[in-house]
């Protein structure tokens, strides 16, 4: 077995996938994922790339073939040939938080802001940007780079944990409201969720939030924490308007989304 660095392009790609009849389905994500990086320039060179087996079969490595090919990226990429088939990806996969850490990307994210961060940009970005998205490491860290203070701000709110409140969807709602409304009414917004403690009946829509949240408002699949999630959203404007709430309706859109730049 013998690996060496090479310049693949997507011309010597396409001939190597020519090669591909031992790997697994291919997940259009993930494609997409490593493309983006390689268009990008975020693409680096490590020990993991391309496996040919003694018989010259690919045995590892036809999402990054095809993603060098839809990006059209010239990319350097480690090449090994004479590979057993034998434990290729058997070993434990690394969570995002830990591929960050161990690629030193980020001195601050951690998992809980990576959910975050990941609903903000499901949740709380304009319809559709999002949709199906698996961003890559480098997309992740970028967003939450970009919602720093939005991301800690919101963090700052939920400490403690109470089932149905202190999600990772509440905390996207509050994260985006941090870049509409006042900080100090986020704040007791946050305090009403947590406590059931209205001050006035100007600010009864936390109290319809709290109860949708702990009605498992944010359970359920994509589509149903999308909906809490807009419900959440309008009881964050109408708290923040003191706009009295008897009932938190279903919402059609999103009161409010993230700002451009910050997408």
């Amino acid at each position: 077995m013998h690996s060496q660095v090479i310049k693949l392009t997507p011309p010597l790609a396409e001939s190597w996938l020519e090669q591909n009849t031992f790997n697994r389905k291919v997940s259009r994500h993930t494609v997409s994922r490593y493309a983006h990086d390689m268009k990008s320039g975020a693409w680096t060179l490590n020990h993991q790339g391309i496996a040919f087996d003694e018989n010259g079969v690919l045995v590892d490595g036809q999402h990054r073939l095809m993603a060098v090919i839809e990006s059209g990226a010239e990319v350097d990429m480690m090449v090994t040939w004479g590979a057993s088939r034998v434990g290729i990806d058997e070993l434990r996969v690394r969570s995002v938080s830990d591929v960050i850490k161990f690629g030193g990307l980020s001195d601050w994210i951690e998992r809980k802001h990576l959910e975050s961060a990941k609903q903000m940009m499901l949740l709380m970005s304009p319809p559709g940007l999002y949709a199906n998205h698996r961003p890559s490491t480098q997309q992740m860290v970028d967003f939450a780079n970009k919602n720093k203070a939005a991301i800690q701000f919101s963090e700052q709110q939920f400490q403690t944990h109470v089932k149905g409140v202190s999600t990772a969807g509440s905390r996207a709602v509050v994260a985006t409201a941090f870049y509409h409304f006042d900080r100090r009414d986020l704040e007791e917004f946050c305090e009403t969720l947590y406590s059931g403690v209205v001050t006035s009946p100007e600010r009864s829509a936390a109290i319809r939030a709290r109860e949708a949240a702990i009605a498992g408002g944010f359970s359920g699949g994509g589509s149903a924490r999308q909906k809490m999630a807009w419900r959440m959203a309008r009881a964050v404007k109408a708290f923040c308007e003191k706009q009295p709430l008897s009932k938190l309706m279903e919402q059609s859109k999103p009161p409010f989304t993230l700002p451009e730049e910050k997408l």
